[in-house]
C-alpha cells in the first residue's frame, strides 16, 4: 500500500448506530418483495450486479437482501466535504437522477452533511479510478470476500442518467471475479439483480459465472452484454426489448 494512504476499514457487522439507523429507515421505507431464482439461501460469498433504480437501489439492497456485503460506490462519497458535495451535485444529482439546478442544491447541502456517516454505515467501499486506488479497491474487495463477505456492485452506464433498461455495463466485476479465482482457483456466482422501486420488488436472478462463460464466448465485451440482458430481463417491462451492448 503506497506511502501515507490511510487503510479502509472494512465492516464485518453492523455497530449499535448501523442498525439503531436502519431500523430508523425501515418506519418510512417500504419492505421490497424478494424474489429469488430458486428456494436455496443465497450463498455467504458471491458479487451482485445490480441496476441503480434512481436513488433506490443501493438503500434497498443494502436493506433487504438477506446477505453480509459491502457496496462499491465512487471514492467521493467517503471523501471530504467539498468532494462529497461536488460529487453529490454534479455527478449524482445533475447527471444521473438529472435534477433541476434547485433541487440539486438543496439536497446536496442538506444531504451532504451527514452523507459520510450515512454511506459508512451502508457499508459503501471506494472505488477509484487511477491504476493505484483501483488496486487498493480490488484488494479491498478480495479480502472482504475471503471473510465471507459478498460484494454488490452497481455497474451500469449512468453517463446520460439512470433508467430503467440498462444501455450497458462497465467491466470492474469482470476484474474482480477473474482476481478472485486467481487467487483461489474459486469461480464465484455472480447474481443479476434488478430493482424495482415502483413495485417494491428486488429480483434476483440465477447465478452466472465468469470462468464458464469465457469458454462459450471469445472476449468480455460478449459476456458484458449477457450481463446487461440479465438484468434487464429480470424486470418483466423489459424482457421484450433489444439487447443492448455493453461498454468496457
Amino acid at each position: 500500500m503506497e506511502h501515507g494512504t490511510k487503510k479502509f476499514k472494512i465492516k464485518t457487522s453492523d455497530n449499535l448506530f448501523d442498525r439503531f439507523l436502519f431500523n430508523l429507515l425501515r418506519l418510512f421505507k417500504s419492505k421490497h418483495n424478494i424474489l429469488l431464482p430458486d428456494k436455496q439461501p443465497l450463498p455467504r460469498r458471491a458479487i451482485y450486479v445490480s441496476n441503480h433504480s434512481g436513488a433506490e437501489g443501493p438503500l434497498s439492497i443494502r436493506m433487504y437482501l438477506p446477505v453480509r456485503m459491502m457496496i462499491w460506490g465512487a471514492h467521493q462519497m467517503l471523501g471530504n466535504y467539498k468532494e462529497r458535495t461536488n460529487y453529490l451535485y454534479h455527478v449524482f444529482y445533475r447527471q444521473k437522477l438529472r435534477f433541476g439546478k434547485v433541487r440539486s442544491f438543496i439536497l446536496t447541502y442538506l444531504f451532504g452533511i451527514i452523507s459520510r456517516i450515512a454511506y459508512s454505515a451502508g457499508g459503501v467501499l471506494p472505488v477509484h479510478y487511477d491504476t493505484a486506488g483501483l488496486r487498493r479497491t480490488m484488494q479491498y474487495s478480495l479480502e472482504c470476500l475471503h471473510k465471507d463477505i459478498s460484494i454488490v456492485i452497481f455497474p451500469e452506464d449512468a453517463s446520460e442518467g439512470y433508467r430503467s433498461q440498462l444501455v450497458g455495463v462497465f467491466r470492474g466485476f469482470l476484474v474482480l471475479s477473474k482476481l478472485y479465482f486467481k487467487q483461489t482457483g474459486v469461480d464465484l456466482p455472480i447474481y443479476p439483480v434488478y430493482c424495482r422501486s415502483e413495485t417494491h420488488t428486488m429480483h434476483v436472478g440465477k447465478p452466472m459465472y465468469y470462468q464458464e462463460l469465457k469458454k462459450k464466448y471469445c472476449d468480455d465485451s460478449a459476456i458484458l452484454n449477457l450481463f446487461t440482458a440479465a438484468i434487464n430481463n429480470l424486470n418483466p417491462e423489459n424482457c421484450n426489448t433489444e439487447p443492448s451492448k455493453s461498454v468496457s
